[in-house]
């Protein structure tokens, strides 16, 4: 059996590169007639294995050219697995990937490959309750480590540690006051902190002499990091993505010989003992109380770093739970596919692994880590230096010269490139070396849309949809260019097949919508938005429409918290401002309609002051 797990682009050594991806992988590997190859979604050697792979694990991604491979992979009886490991419908706003999933293309598209697969796979408990109502069969795989050290003697100096992303800065911010009480009360303790420089400041209380900062780094700087520690604490605020974390900061805390201190929250209480492996708290008063215990008692701290390291040692290494991923991959193939094919994908697959460089093979079975060459390094500086469209398309560039046949460079250059006619010359190359791209077509149809020239623009929306049918974005570039036309019929009817292709892809429902509010139809305006809420989109658009219906219809309360909502996300700020005030004088508050009033002559006020 060959299984292919295709991962978001990365320079590898982060944690859900080594949780989600490698260690599985690796521990598949080592069973018997199963060869195992991940790759990043860059890498034109993972596109050739998803076609041929028994197995093709998505790992959270979101890219409309794996909707062909998907239904190519369908038609022969192929297994595709959806993984989730995030609540990414939730994700906080100084989360760095946070952009990316605000927008309803690569949300919706993310959702939409989850629904085509065959089944799912999930980090935590908590993300199968949110998941698996709309998606089965789902499985839990909970994250593993791949080995534990000996127990180590620790230094006698006591040091209490943190280390986690920009993702934590919130969850850490509401830990600082209790630290202060506490390295206020204990003036020989010590803090250690690994994270990126921005969180520093955040400690700029503590004397720099009881403070030691490692940047940071790889998974193995940050296991090094831990091997100081006594105490480590894991606060986390009480959100939806919060709840769906996994527990993998007590697991390395663990393995490491730290007494772990973790939120009274979902991810910990799966695995946490309170008083025996870990301690949980709750409120920062609860914190205080744990901290000054663990301090203050060694022998607890003793007994409960045994514990912790013993039910890691026993429970949560990864290779000892590989037959049960493998078990399920085989029940849902064959429920595909009943009888195996007669020449196994892995003899296909050996010879495009082998042309692929960098290539890292596992030293104890079939693994093939596929790792990021220049050409994909390339590629993923210039998707993240896309707010410099100039380094980024250098970047694009000189990966095009390095790899010629490749469509990926002229896809993503076609993408930020600010001339009309060069970056339709860069999407038409792109689409004559990858015929089945749809994102190329797709792109292209924008490109020639906002030269006005609608023609092309529906011709090349109509070949995104030759090529993948159900890619929503095209049937609502038609639509666009039908409303466009004054053609509102033609325009709905393809908003439509929009919602029919994907239900997660609702700017059509708000287009939609739109036009029914222009015509009159308030009733089947109000059906649309409030439906585009219940399945997960946010937007300041929608609120904004619904609170402006509520307004006519003198349903002040419920126009009030619509607008409300709208007011905290939008930067139309104005527009909002004027219904919220005729919302609050519905309902008797002249005083904040006022206020409102007031708001909005200053904002007005400000836009007609010249620079």
């Amino acid at each position: 059996m060959l299984i292919v797990q295709i991962e978001p682009p990365n320079h590898g050594g982060q944690g859900d590169h080594a949780y989600r991806t490698v260690q599985p992988c690796r521990a598949l590997g080592t069973l018997e007639g199963v060869t195992v190859a991940s790759g990043s979604l860059l890498s034109p050697t993972t596109h050739e294995l998803a076609r041929i792979a028994d197995v093709l694990v998505l790992c959270e991604v979101a890219d409309a050219d794996l909707l062909p491979t998907l239904r190519y992979r369908d038609a022969r009886g192929l297994l595709n697995v959806f993984e989730i490991n995030d609540n990414v419908l939730h994700i906080q706003p100084w989360n760095s990937t946070a952009a990316f999933y605000r927008q309803p293309i690569n949300r919706s598209l993310l959702l939409q490959l989850a629904s085509q697969s065959h089944c799912m796979q999930v980090s935590t408990p908590e993300l199968q309750q949110r998941f698996a109502k709309a998606w089965q069969p789902c499985r839990v795989f909970v994250n593993h480590l791949w080995s534990v050290p000996p127990l180590a003697a620790k230094s006698s100096e006591l040091c209490i540690g943190w280390g986690g992303s920009l993702g934590h800065r919130e969850d850490i911010q509401w830990a600082l006051p209790t630290l202060k009480k506490v390295f206020t009360r204990y003036p020989d303790l010590r803090l250690a902190l690994m994270g990126p420089e921005a969180l520093t400041g955040l400690f700029s209380w503590l004397e720099p002499d009881r403070l030691s900062f490692t940047p940071s780094g790889s998974l193995a700087l940050y296991m090094e990091f831990l091997s100081k520690l006594h105490i480590g604490i894991a606060p986390l605020l009480p959100t939806e993505f919060n709840r769906c974390r996994s527990d993998v900061k007590f697991l390395e805390y663990a393995a490491s010989g730290v007494v772990s201190l973790c939120s009274d929250l979902e991810p910990y209480r799966f695995s946490v003992r309170h008083g025996e492996n870990g301690l949980l708290w709750s409120t920062p008063d609860d914190l205080y109380a744990c901290l000054c215990q663990t301090i203050e008692d060694e022998a607890l701290r003793a007994g409960v770093r045994e514990q912790a390291h013993h039910y890691v040692r026993n429970e949560r290494l990864e290779r000892r739970h590989a037959p049960e991923r493998l078990a399920f991959y085989r029940a849902q193939s064959a429920a595909r596919n009943p009888q195996p094919r007669m020449a196994p994908a892995a003899r296909a697959a050996r010879e495009i692994i082998e042309r692929h460089t960098p290539l890292e093979c596992s030293p104890d079975g079939r693994y093939y880590w596929l790792q990021p060459g220049e050409v994909e390094k390339m590629l993923y500086n210039g998707l993240l230096s896309q707010e410099d469209p100039g380094q980024s398309l250098r970047d694009f560039a000189e990966a095009s010269k390095r790899a010629p046949g490749y469509y990926l460079p002229h896809l993503h250059a076609g993408r930020c490139e600010a001339d009309p006619r060069t970056a339709i010359g860069r999407l038409e190359r792109a689409l004559e070396l990858n015929p089945h791209s749809c994102n190329a077509a797709y792109l292209l149809g924008l490109r020639h849309e906002s030269s006005d020239n609608m023609e092309e623009a529906a011709k090349s929306f109509t070949r995104a949809l030759d090529i993948a049918p159900d890619y929503a974005p095209a049937h609502e570039g038609l639509g666009r260019i039908c409303e466009k036309a004054g053609k509102l019929a033609e325009a709905c009817d393809h908003y439509r097949r929009a919602l029919a292709a994907n239900p997660f892809y609702r700017s059509t429902g708000t287009r939609m919508a739109m036009i029914a509010l222009e015509s009159g139809a308030t009733e089947d305006a109000r059906g649309l938005l409030q439906k585009n809420l219940a399945t997960g989109e946010d937007g300041w658009l929608e609120h904004f429409l619904l609170g402006r219906i509520f307004v006519q219809q003198k349903r002040f309360r419920e126009a009030q918290l619509h607008l409300e909502r709208a007011r905290k996300q939008t930067t139309e700020l104005a527009a909002v401002l004027v219904q919220l005030a005729k919302a609050y004088l519905g309902l008797g508050d002249s005083v904040r309609a006022k206020e409102l009033l007031t708001e909005i002559r200053r904002i007005h006020h400000s836009s007609d002051t010249p620079d």
